[in-house]
């Protein structure tokens, strides 16, 4: 009878893999351009769960998943962090493909002089303000994570922050601190970038369109495989702490 059992539930199991790996996740993307000039343009991708393959391993295992988490990712807003903006893009697109989860990605492209420090961020932070805040203003999501990478002697490491120390975005970066290894939670008056153009110009304006909002920080010196897994890791584990 045991054998039986045990037989069915790794039938089950083959069954349910064999449908994920048939079918992605993210059922439809819908690309937008939210708003161009002649600085550059704002992208907006939003993955949509599957909802068939939802469905199908609801009959199979008799539940379904009634948590819907919304994860918007800004990436681009220093074109210059390229490490920050590919890991970001390819964890996007992989998370969204595995988890019920929708997850919108903001992309920022600059057109001319993207590599000039004081030039490129000034354009990629104006778009990313005039741009994405209205439209955040209008969303319900769980949490907004902007990403970077940082030289050495900006913070040590990976780390979130939260430079407007607002109540939800505290608490939840404090879940993620606790339950993540590889990163750290850094607050706002121990952060080395806090006085950041982008903090002022569009991370605190961001927050206080009422949702929990991150800035993460990736050292630039690091793998991109590092980048990537500490990166999924992060998006992975703010999902299961909403």
């Amino acid at each position: 009878m045991i054998k039986k059992k045990l037989v069915i539930i790794a039938l089950c199991a083959i069954v349910i893999m064999l449908i994920a790996a048939s079918l992605n996740t993210a059922s439809s993307t819908k690309h937008t351009t939210l708003g161009s000039d002649s600085r550059g343009y704002v992208i907006k991708d939003v993955y949509m769960p599957n909802e068939t393959l939802n469905s199908k391993l609801a009959n199979i295992t008799g539940t379904s998943s009634q948590k819907k988490v919304k994860v918007a990712v800004v990436t681009g807003i220093h074109m210059r962090e390229t490490l920050s903006i590919n890991a970001s893009n390819a964890v996007v697109k992989d998370y969204a493909k595995s988890h019920n989860v929708e997850i919108v990605q903001y992309t920022i492209v600059v057109h001319e002089n993207f590599d000039y420090y004081t030039a490129g961020r000034k354009k990629g932070e104006g778009l990313a303000a005039d741009y994405i805040i209205q439209d955040v203003a209008k969303s319900d999501y769980d949490v907004i994570i902007i990403c970077h990478d940082h030289k050495k002697g900006y913070g040590e490491g990976f780390y979130i922050a939260t430079p407007s120390m607002d109540n939800k975005s505290v608490t939840l970066a404090e879940k993620v601190d606790k339950a993540m290894s590889g990163l750290r939670f850094l607050p706002s008056d121990e952060n080395p970038k806090k006085k950041g153009s982008s903090t002022e110009v569009f991370t605190k304006p961001l927050a206080a369109t009422g949702h929990a909002t991150f800035v993460y920080e990736i050292p630039e010196w690091v793998s991109y495989s590092e980048a990537y897994n500490v990166t999924y890791n992060l998006v992975d584990t703010a999902y299961n702490s909403i």
